[in-house]
């Protein structure tokens, strides 16, 4: 490795898991002191361990075994403790080139997409509530789009057909415009676990969280319905008149195995 090998592999986004520090003014490693030392100051102690390995400063390497407090000397012998390296990004740090790790419900890999409705032939998969819930062919540059505006209950609003209730869980991603909506304006996801009867409002976006005349794309609400018997959904708008609306141009439906 060359040095500038060494000086891309080791930098500060690294830290000791067992709180020791290599101290370049004295030369020796200590234990309780997290102070960085220039050009090795990146990877974690492992103690436990016990293969050797070598440690390279200033171009010079440095390898044997010894105790804990042990000098390294770059002019002499003197050995070190047996250390295994182990490279931990410090909490917090996205080291180039990884991803951040995913949510635990999508770790499983068991989402399963139950129907996707793009709204290009009407309503497809959902039903309008009334007169305040809208198909368009196009809209703020999305072609088949939902409006659902003022706030007079089931007419603004869109309901599904019945969802396949052999999931433990759900997630509903969708994509939304918010368009004259004030403060105290807001739309809903409703669940209801009885084809329609009755209504659980499970969550509200409003422009407290999304910004207004912007898309806001794969929006995700997660819900576990108890006692279901007939599973469906509905959006809803929540505002003081025609002039307030939300524009929604696709909705996703996906179940937890």
């Amino acid at each position: 490795m060359d040095d500038d090998d060494a000086s891309s592999l080791y930098d500060d986004d690294y830290t000791y898991d067992d709180d020791y520090t290599y101290d370049d003014t004295t030369n020796s490693f200590a234990p309780a002191d997290t102070t960085p030392f220039d050009g090795f100051d990146v990877f974690a102690i492992d103690d436990a361990t016990t293969p050797s390995q070598s440690a390279t400063d200033d171009g010079n390497v440095f390898t044997g075994t010894g105790n804990i407090g042990d000098s390294m000397n770059d002019d002499s012998n003197t050995s070190y403790p047996t250390l295994t390296p182990t490279l931990a990004p410090a909490a917090g740090v996205t080291v180039e080139g990884s991803e951040a790790a995913p949510s635990s419900t999508t770790t499983s890999g068991n989402w399963v997409t139950i129907l996707e409705d793009n709204f290009q032939a009407d309503f497809g998969f959902f039903n309008s509530g009334g007169a305040d819930a809208k198909w368009l062919q196009n809209k703020k540059d999305r072609d088949g789009v939902i409006d659902l505006q003022d706030g007079n209950g089931d007419s603004s609003s869109v309901y599904s057909n019945s969802i396949d209730i052999s999931y433990s869980s759900y997630r509903v991603v969708f994509n939304a415009y918010l368009l004259g909506m004030e403060e105290n304006n807001s739309f809903c996801l409703d669940v209801s676990s009885d084809g329609g009867l009755e209504w659980t409002e499970t969550e509200c976006w409003s422009i407290a969280t999304l910004d207004s005349k912007v898309w806001h794309d794969d929006l995700t609400a997660e819900f576990t319905p108890s006692n279901v018997s007939d599973l469906k959904v509905r959006f809803r708008c929540i505002g003081d008149d025609n002039q307030d609306d939300v524009f929604i141009d696709k909705i996703v439906i996906q179940g937890l195995q």
